[in-house]
């Protein structure tokens, strides 16, 4: 135990430099996370802990909230044995396509790595959801499609749980999607996963901002291009 002690207090020491240090190791398990981005480590990252996977994606039942020192890493005791999910995020960077779990046991020191990037998810969504309108529907050509004028204003809420929602529709359109779960890869693509994930449909994220963005995609024999602004 004493040895234990000591190579915690000189961990707890490099890692964070210019806080209490005075930790004390009490038979649960500390966990040590490193965020980087790109292999580098990064500091100012706000962290979030939570113990399930549901409570990261509705940010419910925060058990504690963080911030990486200038080495990038943040030390969190007294855990009780199991797994946890942290939510990382850091301007546009954040690890939301890669919320893996966290594992940590009784009486030991655990080393975990977080990749943050940037990300579509990001940009489109949070834990409550956020909404989005249709304010145009383009062809191919980049002018707008005359049969699916009846689409604008129709609203799209996105949430990181990965839910999306399409209500005000209008009744007499025929809509390209209504409600399902989607997927974002990187900040150019999002999967969006119909009839439970048993149709997938690719497609390609543009003009991505925080207030506004452009999903392209080929449904029913044609490229169409749906043009978000947020509300």
């Amino acid at each position: 135990m004493k040895n234990l002690l000591i190579t915690f207090s000189v961990i707890i020491s490099s890692i964070l430099p210019a806080c209490d240090t005075t930790l004390s190791f009490d038979e649960r398990g500390i966990m040590i996370v490193e965020v980087v981005n790109n292999g580098t480590p990064q500091s100012d990252v706000d962290l979030t802990l939570y113990r399930t996977v549901d409570d990261w994606a509705f940010d419910e039942n925060r058990l504690g909230v963080y911030k990486t020192s200038e080495n990038g890493a943040v030390a969190i005791p007294r855990l009780d044995a199991g797994e946890y999910y942290i939510d990382a995020v850091f301007d546009n960077l954040n690890n939301w396509q890669t919320p893996y779990a966290l594992y940590v046991e009784d009486g030991t020191i655990y080393h975990n790595g977080v990749e943050i990037h940037e990300t579509v998810d990001g940009y489109i969504s949070n834990a409550e959801g956020i909404a989005w309108s249709i304010s145009q529907v383009l062809d191919e050509n980049g002018d707008p499609h005359s049969s699916r004028e009846c689409e604008i204003n129709d609203i799209v809420m996105f949430t990181r749980a990965g839910a999306y929602e399409r209500t005000d529709i209008n009744d007499d359109c025929g809509t390209s999607f209504v409600e399902g779960s989607w997927w974002g890869v990187g900040t150019d693509e999002l999967w969006l996963l119909l009839d439970e994930g048993a149709t997938v449909i690719p497609t390609t994220v543009t003009s991505l901002s925080y207030s506004s963005f452009r999903l392209t995609y080929f449904i029913d024999s044609e490229w169409l291009t749906y043009v978000f602004e947020r509300q």
